[in-house]
């Protein structure tokens, strides 16, 4: 049972690019994306942890030196200082009494074992040697609340830890207590204009090396190609180069070896049907001149007519295993001049055979063995459909000619059926018998041997239309 594919997998393969190279680059891109990304974060947090660290001890000298500043004043004048200095990165006032307002938030001990506050008293102490001071939590500084204050998003935006503040009382020498709301600089934000900056050249950068690395590890699959393409439209088309990578080179010589052993079986066939059809004439001559000694009646034009369609079937068949290795040269020609021609060598020996189109059309081919093609379809469609109408249609991807009869046509089952060797179909499109089923066999050898191919398709108002495409040879700008 055939395996069906998710529509999950469907939508990301129409969504991925069609190309090697193009799905390289993107694999690239991504992935050295999602790496600085990853970097970016990492150093961004780093840093700020860092920056919090210094911060904190930056805090800690500053609110020792308060302390020293409104300790060298004299008491009446400190109400005044702690008004000058209020502002929004420090608000102060003194007390001076013996015990200090308690800081907005939960007191802490004198000598605090907090991990996120004690490098602030160290520093204290630093500045101002055996400080005794109380220290609150930090608290968050209320913002208006938008939608960059949930989640990644704040953090893209606004950056981690929000903002806070902290409040700090130490006693001064008199006894009074300086109070102190100290505010911690505001954080980094991730998103900040270096990292799209930063991103965005890497991603360009990327893209061009990607582009340049893909293309050239892909080249020799597109000379591979070339390749394979050429061996389709003729076995004896010259062997590929061997330079390059070891791997090049092993493919290159795999290739080469697969294209030596097909010219070897195809030739061997040819050798055996030429055997076989040399050693059949002696017999089949025997036979007639043995049937033209017998008394003339009918018996004996039976025979005769017998000997006739086996030597033809003989040479027909021969005819038919040798098309692939005619030693043809490939030349521009005038397609439309060809089939110009046909047609009218097809009205004086068969039927009525129009060639409805003007203008001409180069294209490089074998024109014998084109011409053979085009005769066997034109000369079927008058022979089988009472009258042939051939037209051209020409394409960037190459030319297609349309060949149209009058006939019963065939029915939609046999339109592959009908290509096979000695395959005949005497009860839906013939007038009378003839011919012994290589017409079409012949014709598509010719055509797929120059990379086109046939189609057969019944027409809605009665006949059959028969639609040869034939594209553009590689290196070939004229069609």
């Amino acid at each position: 049972m055939a395996r069906k594919t998710p529509p999950v997998s469907q939508a990301v393969r129409h969504v991925l690019p069609g190309s090697l190279v193009g799905r390289a680059v993107l694999a690239m891109v991504a992935g050295l994306t999602m790496f600085h990304a990853t970097t970016t974060v990492i150093y961004t947090v780093d840093r700020q942890q860092r920056r919090v660290v210094t911060s904190e001890v930056l805090l800690g000298e500053r609110a020792g030196v308060l302390a020293r500043v409104f300790e060298s004043v004299p008491p009446a004048a400190r109400p005044a200082l702690a008004e000058a200095m209020a502002g929004n990165a420090l608000q102060a006032r003194w007390q001076p009494g013996p015990e200090p307002l308690p800081p907005a938030g939960t007191l802490s001990a004198t000598r605090t074992e907090d991990d996120e506050i004690k490098p602030i008293g160290e520093a204290l102490e630093r500045v101002r040697p055996a400080a005794v001071y109380r220290m609150g939590g930090f608290q968050p500084v209320r913002r208006a609340r938008g939608w960059t204050d949930f989640g990644f998003l704040r953090w893209l935006w606004v950056g981690l830890p929000d903002e806070r503040r902290l409040p700090v009382a130490i006693s001064l020498n008199d006894g009074s207590w300086l109070d102190l709301n100290l505010r911690l600089p505001p954080p980094l934000p991730l998103w900040s204009p270096g990292f799209l900056v930063s991103t965005g050249f890497m991603a360009i950068a990327v893209v061009l090396f990607a582009l340049g690395a893909a293309r050239w590890i892909m080249a020799p699959l597109a000379t591979f190609t070339q390749a394979a393409e050429k061996l389709a439209r003729d076995v004896r088309a010259p062997p590929l180069a061997v330079d390059g990578l070891a791997e090049v080179r092993g493919a290159a010589q795999a290739f080469n070896a697969m294209q030596q052993s097909i010219r070897r079986i195809l030739d061997d066939r040819t050798q055996m049907m030429a055997a076989i059809a040399h050693d059949l004439r002696t017999p089949i001559t025997r036979l007639r001149l043995r049937g033209e000694m017998l008394p003339s009646g009918a018996v004996q034009k039976r025979i005769l007519r017998d000997l006739d369609e086996m030597e033809a079937m003989v040479e027909a068949s021969l005819q038919f295993v040798r098309q692939d290795f005619v030693e043809e040269r490939s030349e521009p020609i005038d397609l439309a001049a060809l089939l110009a021609t046909v047609c009218d060598e097809t009205g004086e020996t068969i039927g009525d055979a129009v060639f409805s189109w003007s203008g001409s059309v180069t294209y490089v081919c074998r024109p014998l063995a084109i011409k053979r093609a085009f005769s066997n379809l034109i000369g079927n469609a008058v022979k089988y459909g009472l009258r042939a109408t051939v037209s051209l249609e020409c394409g960037g991807a190459g030319v297609t000619v349309l060949i149209e009869d009058e006939g019963p046509g065939i029915p939609a089952e046999e339109t592959e059926a009908v290509f096979a060797p000695f395959y005949r179909i005497e009860t839906s499109r013939c007038r009378s018998t003839g011919g012994i089923g290589l017409g079409l066999s012949v014709a598509r050898g010719i055509v797929r041997a120059h990379g086109g191919e046939i189609l057969l398709a019944n027409r809605a108002e009665g006949g059959l239309r028969v639609a040869v495409t034939l594209p553009r040879p590689v290196g070939d700008r004229a069609a």
